[in-house]
């Protein structure tokens, strides 16, 4: 377990306010692209075996669905809980309930190039995984959506007996993504 400070000190980046102009642009960048279909087809591909295990121990047809993350997909696409209802945010398709470990290095990579002059980092645990400025501001695009609390997004992502905090700048690899699916 990693010493923090009190969650009371920490806050969500706002994304309401800064969405439009400065996160939109670069979470739709090719380079933000490329790890995100990278990233998300790990995710897609155990969503699938998971799905074809389950459908085979039930009699179920395996080839009901279009299970391939690629251009013009968005998480939202594979979100398997139905949460969207009534105003949704602008940045909601990024959002896929349980798909936190493939989307942080994404948000990684955004927080790190709109603003550059922070240590933006991942901290991760089998609970969640979320990015972190080294001081107060969480960029968890996940937890802000689903109006999961801040103290609730550091309990489960450093206060774990596995919580990870990787250096600044370092990205998740898929290796140690695989374990976080239940």
């Amino acid at each position: 377990m990693m010493t923090v400070n009190n969650s009371g000190d920490y806050r969500y980046f706002d994304f309401s306010k800064n969405w439009s102009k400065t996160i939109k642009p670069i979470i739709e960048s090719p380079q933000a692209q490329v790890i995100l279909n990278q990233d998300f087809n790990a995710y897609v591909d155990i969503k699938r075996a998971a799905y074809i295990q389950n459908a085979k121990k039930n009699g179920l047809p395996t080839d009901k669905h279009n299970w391939f993350f690629s251009e013009g997909k968005l998480p939202a696409d594979f979100d398997s809980c139905d949460w969207r209802y009534g105003r949704l945010p602008a940045w909601h398709p990024y959002v896929c309930r349980g798909a936190c470990h493939f989307i942080v290095n994404t948000l990684l990579y955004v927080a790190m190039a709109a603003y550059p002059n922070k240590a933006w980092r991942i901290v991760t645990s089998g609970e969640h995984s979320t990015v972190w400025d080294g001081e107060q501001t969480l960029f968890d695009l996940n937890f802000v959506t689903l109006k999961v609390s801040v103290s609730e997004c550091v309990e489960m992502a450093f206060l774990r007996h596995d919580s990870i905090m990787l250096g600044v700048g370092h990205y998740l690899r898929l290796g140690q993504k695989d374990s976080f699916m239940r």
